[in-house]
């Protein structure tokens, strides 16, 4: 009898050691980094642009980013139209929720891109859906350079739930930086450009904001969330001031030049466009908000 007891409380104790280096096995140090987000140091970012021309009545598109904690949160879409004897405005947000590997754009509409990250936080692929069924799948590569600063460098778009068809592209070259060689291809159709920026202290990019060129290019413009939030990589440590398309002679190109506060933060940009000996200008207000 006494043999048994001893038996029965010898196997109580191997169990309880057991258990407590099983938990200690759980909650002991990884041997994983643990992972890292890229930060804003901005609250919001609000981006405004006024069309005015005679053939519309005038349009101010508004967008504005914001920032929980240095991760983006939301992003709200305003559109004000001048009717002459009254404003008409429409809106859409969009709410963004994070997991420890995902995060998840969420529109009005319904529509979702879900975005998997990478222990930087940096995307690796989105899939996007909408409520209609269309699927679209993207992947994102990327380059770190010899200061630790990680780039985007290609973005696929395919179409199809399993991404059967690939139907844009876009490339982008460093090895000249400041000046980028970029491919663009959509449709089987490929055009390339080549950006420079001047070597300047004004020419720095103090606010860390996308480049209002690159942001438009399809099929990263697909993905404003993503590039404000800093998921598709760091922002180009120089202002782009100058891009010509590749092919079309000297007299065609795009100028971009920056208004700037006493932090060296970009208030605006102006972007102007010569092609087929006509002149294009727009400008872009930005209002940074700490």
């Amino acid at each position: 009898m006494r043999q048994i007891r001893r038996f029965i409380v010898w196997t109580l104790l191997t169990a309880a050691l057991t258990a407590a280096c099983a938990d200690e096995e759980k909650v002991g140090p990884s041997d994983e980094p643990m992972p890292t987000y890229p930060l804003t140091p901005f609250s919001a970012i609000c981006l405004s642009e006024t069309m005015d021309n005679d053939a519309f009545l005038p349009v101010t598109s508004i967008q504005t980013y914001r920032f929980t904690e240095g991760r983006i949160s939301r992003l709200h879409n305003r559109q004000l139209i001048d009717l002459g004897d009254e404003t008409l405005e429409m809106e859409q947000r969009t709410d963004v929720s994070y997991d420890d590997s995902e995060a998840v754009v969420t529109e009005e509409s319904g529509s979702t891109f879900t975005y998997t990250l990478n222990r930087q936080g940096y995307a690796t692929q989105c899939i996007y859906r909408t409520p209609g069924g269309s699927v679209r799948r993207y992947t994102f590569s990327y380059h770190t350079d010899a200061e630790g600063r990680t780039h985007l460098t290609e973005l696929t778009e395919r179409l199809g739930e399993e991404g059967e068809e690939v139907y844009a592209n876009l490339q982008i070259d460093y090895s000249s930086y400041p000046t980028l060689k970029i491919n663009q291809t959509i449709g089987g159709q490929s055009a390339g450009y080549t950006t420079t920026a001047d070597h300047s202290a004004t020419s720095l990019n103090r606010s860390g904001l996308p480049d209002l060129f690159l942001s438009e290019l399809h099929p990263l413009a697909m993905h404003p969330v993503a590039l404000y939030g800093k998921w598709l990589g760091e922002p180009l440590d120089n202002l782009i001031s100058h891009i010509t398309p590749d092919g079309n002679g000297e007299s065609d190109y795009t100028e971009q030049s920056y208004d700037t506060d006493g932090r060296g933060y970009v208030t605006g940009c102006t972007q102007t466009t010569h092609s087929h000996g006509k002149r294009y200008e727009r400008t872009i207000q930005y209002q940074l908000s700490e």
